[in-house]
């Protein structure tokens, strides 16, 4: 089967494209970009990859993951079947121009045309980053400004296997939303059961690595991994009030809560000088004039009592 990239990250001099950085040209971006959102929320304290499933319109995401891009090399470098592809400008591509971990969503949309009954994708690790690597390269080193790549027409080959369809997840349901128990012993089979699942047509989706309560309350997703001290607390306090998200990576960061974009802030401001720090500075400027004003009002006392005593 074949597919398109759906890439969203920063590049080496800018910050990420609201509109993501590669992405099939008639993509809902923006339905798209509510997924996106919670897989880059917090990632920097997510240790490993944060794996997805989702759907938009006419387009089964499966997969995607989230990460930080040098944690995707550690990963593959770790795996004892994965052999790193020889990129000897590997380096180049894992930090900002300020020497920042680069954060990145990297997806695969597969045109709902594409599927076939009894066969998922089947990627590897090594094959998401080929694909991020690729379609940065075309605007990692720009200095003028960065856009979104409007892909026309399904660009990657993608590796099938066929679907055994014996395993189901344990799901534990909390409000709208449901925890998979037993992810952590069956990873790969939740995986292929939720492709699996989108690619049979089903209104379905899936994300790991959920850590905290904030995390969950803002989550699109149906369906989530979650955190063992996160899965104790909506046991006994299943009904929360969501909070307006935080900072999505740790730094000087901020969200547009009007357009639902993600901004990560990467310049540094002067500070504002708040309205009591002027004040302070106004009083002590007026101490210094009305002291300036007592000194000469004693000093002419003393020379008037001097010139008397002289008369």
């Amino acid at each position: 089967m074949k597919g398109y990239p759906l890439i969203y990250s920063r590049t080496k001099n800018f910050d990420f494209v609201p509109d993501f950085l590669a992405r099939p040209k008639d993509l809902n971006w923006r339905l798209a970009l509510k997924y996106v959102k919670n897989t880059i929320d917090d990632l920097d304290l997510v240790q490993g990859i944060r794996y997805t499933a989702f759907s938009v319109d006419d387009y089964c995401v499966c997969g995607g993951i989230a990460c930080i891009s040098s944690r995707l090399i550690d990963n593959i470098k770790a795996s004892t079947i994965g052999i790193m592809q020889n990129y000897s400008d590997i380096e180049e591509y894992l930090r900002d121009c300020k020497g920042r971990n680069i954060a990145c969503f990297i997806g695969i949309a597969i045109p709902k045309s594409e599927v076939r009954k009894g066969v998922i994708p089947d990627i590897s690790l090594e094959k998401y980053w080929e694909i991020y690597l690729q379609y940065l390269k075309h605007q990692w080193f720009s200095e003028t400004e960065t856009h979104s790549e409007e892909v026309d027409s399904p660009s990657i080959d993608i590796s099938e296997k066929r679907y055994i369809g014996s395993f189901v997840p344990q799901k534990e349901a909390f409000g709208n939303r449901s925890v998979i128990t037993n992810y952590s012993s069956h990873e790969q089979q939740t995986l292929d059961y939720f492709f699996n699942s989108i690619f049979s047509g089903n209104d379905d989706s899936f994300i790991t690595e959920i850590r905290n309560r904030r995390e969950w309350d803002s989550l699109n997703f149906k369906n989530a991994a979650v955190d063992e001290q996160l899965y104790r607390g909506l046991k006994s306090n299943p009904v929360s009030t969501p909070k307006p998200q935080g900072s999505l990576l740790n730094g000087n960061n901020m969200k547009s809560q009007n357009s639902g974009e993600i901004t990560i802030k990467r310049t540094a401001e002067e500070p504002e000088q708040k309205p009591a720090q002027k004040k302070t500075k106004e009083s002590k400027k007026g101490c210094l004039i009305g002291a300036a004003v007592a000194l000469i009002v004693i000093v002419s006392v003393l020379i008037l009592l001097k010139i008397k005593k002289v008369i």
